[in-house]
């Protein structure tokens, strides 16, 4: 197999290709590898694929973790805005744990073609919640969403049923 691109992405398809026992050559036209930039910001669900590729701790190792996000006015430099980031706001702001307060209907639905860790984690919520499922097949993660424009379409249907 060849991988054209050397950048994150190309690295991580080479390096889940070679687990898998393919024989990888990834073609890059820099001459060296090394940093560019001030680095990439990961969301805490990318650390599930990190993970998944076996190098999860060799990053973390590497990794810098900021513990706030903060906005600063440019001209004044006031901070408009400091948010800690910390167990704290992740437990305040999943949805996975306060299940426990939902009380309406609930549908659970993505589409096919999402990543397969947004699959995951979409199916572990219905299955906390004990709520049906609807897979857009076919689409991408926009496409399911403007099915609700079509009072026909599938997942309109099934939100139309629950408030009604």
């Amino acid at each position: 197999m060849v991988v054209a691109g050397g950048g994150i992405g190309g690295l991580a398809v080479a390096l889940a290709l070679a687990r898998r026992n393919f024989r990888v050559v990834v073609l890059e036209q820099a001459a060296e590898f090394g940093e560019i930039g001030a680095g990439i910001q990961l969301a805490p669900n990318a650390w599930h694929a990190i993970d998944a590729l076996g190098v999860g701790e060799l990053v973390k190792k590497e990794a810098v973790f900021i513990e706030r996000l903060l906005m600063m006015d440019g001209v004044s430099g006031e901070t408009v805005i400091d948010i800690p980031l910390d167990e704290r706001l992740e437990h305040e702001y999943s949805p996975l744990r306060h299940t426990d307060r939902i009380r309406c209907p609930v549908t659970v639905a993505w589409a096919e073609k999402e990543s397969a860790e947004f699959a995951r984690q979409s199916r572990e919520f219905a299955e906390k919640l004990r709520a049906p499922t609807h897979i857009g097949n076919g689409m991408n993660h926009f496409e399911i969403i403007e099915t609700l424009a079509d009072a026909r379409s599938p997942l309109a249907r099934t939100a139309l049923e629950m408030i009604a």
